[in-house]
């Protein structure tokens, strides 16, 4: 998570692979857009490991994932990182506004499932 916030692409030691290359390099290049919209780092607090479920069915392709409660000047996001356990990348990321106990309230985003 760390990695992700500091917006500093070179430090980073984490391998960002699959389908979460594209969300990891939104976050690690940092411009005064994303600044201004989100704000300064407030607090980013580990939520909790969430087991597979319908929501992450839908967005992770049902692997569990590290939940992280990230709080900026401007806006609140729930961060969602899923670790393949074989090689050690991560290979899912998803990112949403709102806080972790919102998740339902996304599902209608998606339609039945």
């Amino acid at each position: 998570m760390k990695c992700l916030l500091n917006h500093n692409r070179t430090d980073c030691n984490i391998d960002f692979v699959g389908s979460a290359s594209r969300p990891a390099r939104f976050w690690r290049w940092w411009d005064v857009n994303k600044d201004f919209k989100l704000g300064a780092l407030i607090s980013s607090e580990y939520a909790g490991t969430e087991a597979v479920n319908r929501y992450l069915t839908i967005v992770l392709n049902g692997r569990p994932a590290d939940v992280y409660d990230v709080k900026f000047r401007n806006q609140e996001m729930t961060f969602y990182i899923a670790r393949d356990s074989t090689d050690g990348k991560i290979h899912y990321i998803h990112t949403r506004p709102g806080p972790p106990n919102d998740e339902k309230m996304y599902l209608f985003a998606y339609g039945p499932g």
